[in-house]
């Protein structure tokens, strides 16, 4: 990543340079930040759980899949929705990465970081996203919001990810 970076400097935007990391270490740092990152997304929205069930009044609410141990009442009320839906945003997330990437190799004209895991990650994302709007936890106009609003969330995440990897390896 180094490497791409001092070769590609005057393509990249100048705040990016900056932040980009100066060896793998600290590539593989802001990589696992975003793991983890992901991972808690993951617990928490399976903790919210993803599946769907009919009540008796006919209105749908949020049931565990089994066996994941799903917390108490009380606090499947204070989790509320928003789990699953940080999770549908994530995921989201994860694709509009993937499109970056495929847009960055077309763009440059050749190789570049990601291009070729990027589509692995398309299909995968993309099958999620299928399967949350076919147990209707998401919507068509959702899916949409929430792939503008993945796209743009990475670069924060982005900028926070480098930075972590250049404060904590030097």
């Amino acid at each position: 990543m180094a490497q791409f970076t001092r070769q590609h400097a005057a393509d990249l935007p100048a705040p990016l340079v900056g932040l980009a990391s100066d060896n793998t270490a600290q590539f593989a740092v802001s990589v696992a930040f975003l793991a983890v990152l992901i991972l808690v997304v993951c617990w928490q929205a399976s903790r919210a759980a993803l599946t769907l069930a009919p009540t008796s009044t006919g209105s749908q609410m949020w049931t565990p899949p089994s066996p994941i141990p799903f917390p108490s009442k009380r606090e499947r009320e204070s989790i509320g929705n928003v789990w699953p839906i940080i999770y549908a945003l994530a995921v989201a997330t994860l694709f509009g990465n993937g499109l970056l990437h495929l847009g960055q190799a077309v763009v440059m004209g050749g190789y570049t970081p990601g291009l070729v895991t990027a589509p692995l990650a398309l299909a995968f994302t993309a099958f999620v996203l299928y399967r949350l709007m076919k147990i209707g936890l998401i919507k068509k106009w959702t899916l949409a919001i929430l792939l503008i609003g993945g796209f743009a969330l990475q670069v924060p995440l982005i900028v926070i990810a480098l930075g972590i990897g250049k404060i904590l390896v030097r």
